[in-house]
């Protein structure tokens, strides 16, 4: 006997959150039904969660530069997420990135000496926090992301894309980013290969935020044509065309009129890589949602076109979030195109770098491993079992 699929989603809905994701692997029915705003609606009535997104800006103030965040839900009856962040080590902390379950990583400015920075891991619905080393901060960080390979107990690992500031006389027809990885379970940062790429070719734009679907995270390329991948299981990068119509038309556009392109964004969609194209002319508001519905031969499809201005990015399977006057978001229905409005508080600063972080997390505390003591450099090892000069005094 088999049972309805609405008893079955509500049975689903009453596992704890951290298992969604096992729920996902189960059948592709399945995955596709926990993205929809109706399982997510039956989830957070039978447990306490925090389903939006976190935004964050950048203001500057008579006392210095702060960093404002804030939180914007779909649901008006969803818990309140404290976002003081007055419990957390250092000063003036901001996000550097957010992964499943309500962790994030932080990055604040030490008490006394102001040039040292910490970072910390946090969940923020239960204020639980680590810290972990700091990177080789001689390296300018040109992007971060973070992955969650395990919750119970806790596994995650975060990727570092730097810029080698090391001054060079010679002019090269390359330039190199640096990487270095993080992994919670030695509890130390590595360094990768370089990447190396041609001068002409310009790199991912910097602190924008990735998008972090299969394992994998994803930034934009400046020319907006090509995507760059690294996958966090097997510590690899890999590189990518965006959807061919697009590409070719932008060509032709650019060719006839220079001045009026459009904008591209990824996103996440369902679970999937997804990539939002946006008209810059404001007549011209006919915006598309492509998907990568195939990863492994590359194949995109176009899902949606919708007149919506300045979306950010996806809720669910059917919602679009867009920004107004950064001091309210809208959240628009694509299929049925009922919208509501949602204040923000506090509010951002207008013309500051906004940038937007799904999140999604319960209020159970996490369990995690506590971190590996750390083990003598190698050469301070070599060094005191060194063996001490003769004495030839006697």
């Amino acid at each position: 006997m088999e049972l309805p699929d609405d008893v079955i989603l509500d049975i689903l809905s009453r596992l704890p959150f951290h298992a969604v994701g096992k729920i996902r692997a189960l059948s592709k029915s399945h995955n596709q039904a926990t993205y929809t705003s109706y399982f997510k609606a039956l989830a957070a009535g039978h447990q306490p969660l925090l389903l939006g997104f976190l935004l964050q800006s950048l203001r500057t103030t008579a006392t210095g530069r702060r960093h404002v965040l804030s939180f914007a839900t779909l649901r008006p009856e969803s818990p309140p997420l404290e976002l003081s962040l007055s419990f957390l080590p250092g000063q003036t902390p901001q996000v550097l990135a957010v992964g499943p379950n309500g962790l994030v990583l932080f990055q604040s400015r030490h008490r006394t000496r102001h040039q040292r920075q910490l970072y910390t891991i946090c969940k923020l619905p239960t204020k639980q926090w680590q810290r972990i080393p700091i990177p080789k901060t001689r390296f300018f960080t040109l992007n971060i992301a973070m992955y969650v390979t395990r919750s119970n107990p806790l596994h995650f690992k975060i990727i570092r894309l730097c810029r080698d500031t090391t001054f060079s006389k010679r002019r090269r027809s390359f330039c190199s980013t640096v990487c270095e990885l993080f992994d919670s379970e030695s509890w130390r940062w590595k360094r990768l290969e370089d990447l190396v790429h041609d001068n002409s070719l310009s790199f991912v734009e910097p602190f924008c935020v990735a998008v972090v679907v299969g394992g994998l995270a994803h930034w934009q390329f400046f020319d907006e044509k090509s995507i760059l991948a690294f996958d966090f299981l097997s510590e690899t990068w890999s590189s990518f065309a965006a959807p061919e119509a697009i590409t070719v038309e932008q060509e032709a556009r650019e060719r006839t009129e220079p001045f009026k392109s459009w904008h591209t964004k990824l996103v996440e969609y369902k679970g999937k890589l997804g990539l939002i194209r946006e008209f810059s002319e404001p007549a011209a508001a006919r915006n598309e949602l492509w998907v990568m519905e195939d990863y492994k031969e590359r194949v995109w499809t176009k899902k949606w076109e919708f007149l919506v201005s300045n979306p950010t990015a996806v809720y669910g399977s059917d919602t679009l979030m867009a920004m107004e006057n950064n001091e309210k978001v809208k959240f628009c229905n694509v299929e049925t195109g009922n919208y509501s409005y949602r204040q923000l508080e506090p509010t951002h600063y207008y013309g500051s770098v906004l940038k937007v972080f799904p999140f999604s997390s319960d209020f159970e505390p996490w369990d995690y491993y506590p971190p590996p003591p750390r083990s003598p450099n190698p050469a301070t090892v070599a060094k005191l079992l060194r063996p001490s000069p003769p004495d030839n005094s006697k």
